[in-house]
């Protein structure tokens, strides 16, 4: 069901959008850095939305990307045996008592 409403707020928005920009066909004036271009605003609208629709998408692809990478990382370490994270956690915490070295007693 929920998808059913994503795509229909997708169709709405875009149509809204092309409706929006064929109603406004008048030249505009873009200056942009060291160049000026007539353009109909038309086109100036339906760029902008496609640009923002695609940085949008990006953002969230990357943003799921990096949610299910720690999902998995955190799925992996939950179903590691007790004795596995005992031994990683020995590695990364080490005892400072069982690294010292004994000194060596003289022979006599």
């Amino acid at each position: 069901m929920l998808q059913k409403i994503r795509w229909f707020l997708l169709i709405t928005g875009v149509l809204v959008a092309v409706i929006i920009a064929l109603q406004n066909q008048q030249p505009t004036p873009l200056t942009l850095l060291f160049t000026e271009v007539d353009m109909p605003l038309a086109m100036l609208l339906l760029a902008t939305s496609a640009a923002s629709f695609v940085l949008g998408a990006l953002t969230t692809a990357l943003m799921l990307k990096k949610s299910s990478a720690a999902k998995a990382q955190r799925l992996d370490a939950k179903n590691k045996k007790p004795e596995v994270r005992a031994m990683e956690s020995m590695a990364k915490h080490p005892d400072p008592s069982a690294s010292k070295l004994k000194p060596e007693t003289p022979a006599s």
